[in-house]
């Protein structure tokens, strides 16, 4: 499925509060997490500022995805993440969120990626993709690369 055809699929789930767990959930960007770097990715007329923390060594740059880049992806089912082959250590990430989503973190972490938006107002918006391309330090594998979109947390409206 091309990204264009899931980002009409997608419905976009609210978080659940309080896990009750002592350790940070894994889809929650660790604080204490080295700061790679930022990017900002245009879409849907907008633009998205993505921080890239994790372990240093394993990605060593990025950019934003093209749409020609975002193709390379072959999407799985109702997949709101997924990833794709351009080269040998090149690969492409996208993922669907909504038009909202200005902010996000993405956590680097040995054999997994994860975006996890910043929490925001909620608002009433349709589906959108974006993505960016990373570069792998040594050869990367998509299959053996775990992947997930953390949860969407809204905040409380403002009164």
């Amino acid at each position: 499925m091309r990204l264009r055809d899931g980002i009409v699929a997608v419905a976009v789930a609210l978080s659940a509060c309080g896990s009750g767990e002592t350790e940070p959930s894994p889809d929650v960007p660790n604080p204490s997490a080295p700061l790679l770097g930022s990017l900002r990715i245009p879409f849907a007329n907008r633009e998205m500022e993505v921080t890239i923390v994790g372990e240093p060594g394993i990605v060593v740059a990025w950019r934003a995805a093209s749409d020609r880049d975002l193709d390379s992806i072959v999407w799985d089912g109702d997949a709101d993440i997924a990833i794709g082959r351009l080269s040998e250590r090149d690969l492409v990430l996208g993922w669907i969120g909504t038009v909202c989503d200005v902010q996000a973190t993405l956590t680097v972490a040995p054999g997994r990626l994860v975006v996890t938006p910043v929490p925001r107002q909620g608002c009433d918006a349709a589906a959108v993709g974006r993505g960016m391309v990373l570069t792998f330090a040594e050869p990367a594998d998509p299959a053996a690369i775990s992947l997930d979109v953390g949860d969407r947390v809204l905040l409380p409206e403002e009164s």
